[in-house]
């Protein structure tokens, strides 16, 4: 299985719930973050939950920006996935900067042998962002043994 955090603040106009639908299965889940937005991002996502059950929503009641909702979203994970040795978690942006389908890619890449951060790549700034989000990667994998595939 693999679990995609995704932060959300204010997406309400340019979230494309369609497409993550066309993708989300029992292999491919989406952890929604709201990040306190001020539109009407939660109540969309609230929606799409209950009409597919590979979609989750983590609520935050505070705008904390990206890095905290990427954060408070893996750490999230355990509680709402039974996650194994082979399941991977990672983050992808809302807006779909990086198309889902470039999921596929990432994957046949990690199944050629390569490690998984030679399939991912990650671009962000402020540059203390990947420290963050790399320490709480390392935490999860120790804990639950899981592979983590990050996007940027």
């Amino acid at each position: 299985m693999i679990v995609l955090v995704i932060p959300c603040y204010n997406e309400e106009k340019r979230l494309k719930l369609s497409e993550f639908n066309k993708y989300a299965n029992s292999n491919l889940q989406f952890l929604f973050v709201d990040d306190g937005s001020k539109d009407n991002t939660k109540k969309i996502i609230e929606e799409a939950t209950r009409q597919n059950p590979y979609l989750h929503l983590h609520a935050i009641t505070k705008n904390g920006g990206k890095a905290s909702a990427v954060r408070e979203g893996f750490l999230a994970v355990p509680a709402k996935f039974s996650l194994t040795a082979n399941d991977w978690v990672g983050f992808w942006d809302a807006d779909l900067a990086t198309p889902l389908s470039e999921i596929e890619k990432m994957l046949r890449q990690e199944h050629k042998g390569l490690d998984q951060e030679a399939a991912a790549k990650i671009s962000v700034n402020p540059a203390n962002l990947e420290r963050q989000i790399q320490k709480l990667m390392d935490e999860i994998q120790a804990d639950k043994g899981a592979k983590v595939a990050r996007d940027g």
